[in-house]
């Protein structure tokens, strides 16, 4: 037991984190981080369906009739903050601007047909500074001053939720324009949870009032938001394994990373509910939504059909048992163990329950045009195969075949996902019961110029939701218009 003063635990109970958390977590950081063993890439020649082997008209009314009766709603992670998106600009900032890249020079050139060109000329104004003669000039760093920080925009510490992402539209509200697209019920009621840090949520809950009105009366919007529990933070480390003291000498918690958001998915007492990230919203006038229509469908036959195969199992039917392995297999692409021929039958049917009971997800991927991020891979971890989204960071690449099965990887994961997260009686699963708890990760951080270790959670698409069945489906790379960098928005 480490030791640990009146103070650390007065922190520790006001977070809701034990000592037992605790010592788990030090474990964590003695093992190390864990690795995902791929077996294989998922691919469309084995563990990602394509859109056309479905039945259109067939998908489409299950989707229609669940919108109907209200069973639709969105999950955001909206949380993050926009400082990546700027990071070539920030970093000619802080430079002696000799040298400016190519991104840096796009941006400049061609400032005015940015969404947030408008504002930015104003707040120049209000400071009696012309924008155009700025940028004749080359007088960057003033711009950027106004474009980035408090004296202007402040676009470099808000969250993307908040930015201009088309004209006159933030990112946050082109998330209500999808929902009317796709999570409307027969009423026209809208429900949306956005996860947002604490500092931001007044600024949020500000600009939902300005679009709750905005779209009334047509539509009515039913947003909640969320934050991550201080129960989800973790303790940081030393390079001894030891909890690590900021300058004041207290222990110092660190948020556990998007994984802690399966928290808030649980809280949510959701049905059908698609999750999407906030920086990938539809770009100009595409109406994509078809392709989320149909991931709905896929989710909501197999749902209906998982129903159906539990009543027959749990009553004892075992006349259709040998369809009900032929649907896992084909439909689910779920492995039986290698054993289970060897079962008896009623070791048979606990089996196949249990590989049933489980919240469904059905995750839209798309080609890997060389975007960085998770994958869908076949993974094995002890005698199971399952189907997981896996991050280069779970992976060993030291080790030769990891790195070629990684490397080989044809689709890539654009969180397009749509969640049943209720079970055959209508009730709620706890989420936090499929969570594989080996797929942390450990980085290398600092605070105060001392190195420290920190520990981040299993991701949300990732080991938070391992023990889910899993459903791939190739979508259109269209559907997938993150903005990553500021210049994505010239798109």
């Amino acid at each position: 037991m480490n030791n640990f003063n009146d103070n650390d635990l007065n922190r520790l109970a006001k977070y809701d984190i034990s000592l037992d958390d605790i010592d788990q977590q030090i474990n964590k950081f003695i093992k190390g981080s864990p690795f995902s063993d791929l077996v294989k890439p998922a691919s469309t020649l084995s563990g990602i369906f394509n859109l056309d082997s479905f039945d259109k008209d067939e998908l489409l009314p299950l989707y229609d009739t669940a919108a109907k009766n209200g069973r639709i709603s969105k999950f955001v992670p909206a949380s993050g903050a926009a400082t990546r998106m700027f990071k070539d600009l920030l970093e000619f900032y802080y430079s002696d601007g000799k040298n400016i890249n190519d991104n840096c020079k796009e941006v400049f050139s061609k400032l005015n047909n940015f969404p947030f060109y408008a504002d930015l000329k104003k707040t120049l104004s209000d400071d009696d500074h012309n924008i155009n003669k700025l940028l004749e000039e080359k007088n960057y760093k003033l711009i950027l001053e106004y474009l980035l920080f408090e004296k202007g925009l402040n676009y470099s510490k808000l969250p993307k939720g908040l930015l201009k992402f088309s004209q006159g539209e933030t990112a946050l509200e082109e998330h209500f324009y999808e929902g009317i697209e796709y999570a409307a019920d027969q009423n026209k009621n809208i429900k949306l949870q956005f996860t947002v840090s604490e500092e931001h949520l007044e600024d949020f809950n500000k600009l939902v009032d300005e679009l709750k009105n905005k779209f009334l009366p047509d539509y009515k919007f039913n947003i909640t938001f969320s934050t991550q529990k201080p129960s989800t933070d973790t303790l940081a480390v030393d390079v001894n394994n030891e909890p690590f003291r900021d300058k004041n000498n207290e222990i110092v918690l660190r948020p556990g990373g998007h994984g802690a958001l399966i928290h808030n998915l649980n809280s949510l007492n959701g049905d059908i509910v698609f999750i999407k990230n906030i920086d990938n919203v539809q770009s100009g006038d595409n109406d994509l939504s078809s392709y989320k229509k149909l991931l709905a469908g896929i989710l909501l036959k197999n749902q209906s059909q998982i129903f159906k195969y539990i009543d027959l199992l749990q009553n004892k039917n075992l006349s259709d048992i040998l369809e009900i392995e032929n649907f896992i297999i084909n439909d689910l692409n779920i492995s039986l163990q290698s054993d289970y021929k060897n079962k008896t039958t009623e070791e048979k049917i606990d089996n196949l329950l249990s590989l049933l009971i489980r919240p469904i997800r059905v995750c839209g991927m798309v080609k890997n045009a060389g975007a960085p991020g998770g994958g869908p891979f076949y993974v094995r971890k002890n005698n199971d195969i399952s189907l997981q989204i896996v991050e280069s960071s779970q992976i060993d690449l030291s080790k030769e075949e990891q790195k070629t099965i990684f490397g080989s990887s044809t689709h890539f994961n654009p969180v397009d996902i749509v969640c049943g997260l209720k079970d055959s009686k209508d009730d709620a699963f706890n989420l936090l019961n499929y969570i594989d708890q080996d797929t942390y990760f450990i980085s290398n951080k600092s605070v105060d110029g001392k190195p420290l270790k920190a520990l981040e959670l299993p991701g949300l698409w990732n080991g938070a939701m391992a023990e889910w069945i899993t459903i791939f489906v190739e979508v259109p790379l269209e559907t997938f218009t993150p903005v990553k960098i500021v210049n994505d928005l010239l798109r």
